[in-house]
């Protein structure tokens, strides 16, 4: 009995030339092959960087990549540890797959070349992704922990964000460097987008405003200014700059017995997040 087939799906012999048919295949499967180009070259770590995603170490890169994936949504679920190598995948936008890729939070040769070959190759890079927390970056080693406490006097919630703020001012300045000499090398970048995650911890009007207030372009706090001052060095015009704000997976947040339980409720607040997140990618492309 000849079995029934999902036209839906592409079938390997739709790759194989056919004299008649072939364009019209192509066409009509073109965005199942490149979905799948895409994967391929996410998993073997071959293709160009097409979605660069920075921010400090500990940020929550690789869970936000976990995000957009679905991975996150698994009850299984278990966030990473720090991670030391890039993380891959190739991500739905519209109709078609872009390869995301982040590059370690942490100064390192290995960090220093995937920056300087993502630079280099602009033709591919379509814009770059910056995590921020608002100072809720999450340490989960037991000695960097104690040492910060103990020794360094970080012993409240607050002093750690205040702490965190000051390197993640300090962190994206020094991306702000690398993009502004990539443009005066003729390496132009088409956009950059700020993604404030833990945005669960604020999730209410007052906080989410004053969020924004800090990191938004259009405002003149300390985060916004390097905006600006990016956006003035390189042109508004040559580079978008925007800002959102993003939950990759919510948890409360715990720091020397000092608690901030999630605000963002019922999933659907965060499917919000979610969905605006691919809507603002949509118009910066």
């Amino acid at each position: 009995m000849k079995k029934l087939i999902n036209t839906n799906e592409m079938s390997w012999s739709d790759l194989i030339p056919d004299v008649v048919s072939t364009p019209l295949k192509i066409y009509k499967k073109r965005h199942k092959i490149q979905e799948y180009w895409k994967a391929f070259l996410a998993k073997t770590n071959l293709g160009k960087t097409n979605i660069l995603v920075l921010g400090r170490s500990n940020v929550g890169k690789t869970v936000f990549l976990d995000c957009l994936n679905g991975n996150a949504n698994d009850p299984f679920y278990e966030k990473p540890s720090t991670s030391k190598d890039s993380d891959n995948e190739a991500i739905k936008i519209g109709d078609w797959h872009s390869l995301f890729r982040t590059a370690p939070g942490q100064d390192s040769l290995f960090r220093d070349n995937l920056l300087d070959n993502a630079f280099e190759n602009t033709k591919e890079l379509e814009g770059i992704i910056y995590i921020v927390d608002w100072g809720y970056t999450y340490y989960g080693d037991d000695n960097t922990r104690r040492k910060m406490i103990k020794e360094e006097g970080i012993n409240t919630i607050e002093k750690l964000r205040l702490f965190n703020l000051d390197d993640e001012l300090d962190d994206f300045s020094k991306i702000s460097e690398m993009i502004k000499k990539a443009f005066r090398n003729d390496k132009t970048i088409k956009w950059l987008l700020v993604v404030l995650t833990k945005a669960d911890l604020f999730y209410s009007k007052t906080e989410l405003e004053a969020a924004e207030k800090y990191y938004h372009p259009i405002f003149d706090d300390k985060f916004g200014k390097l905006l600006n001052d990016l956006s003035a060095k390189v042109g508004g015009d040559r580079l978008k700059i925007e800002a959102i704000p993003f939950c990759s997976f919510p948890e409360d947040f715990e720091w020397n017995e000092e608690e901030i339980k999630t605000k963002i409720g019922q999933k659907e607040n965060q499917n919000n997040l979610i969905r605006n997140f691919y809507s603002k990618l949509k118009e910066l492309q």
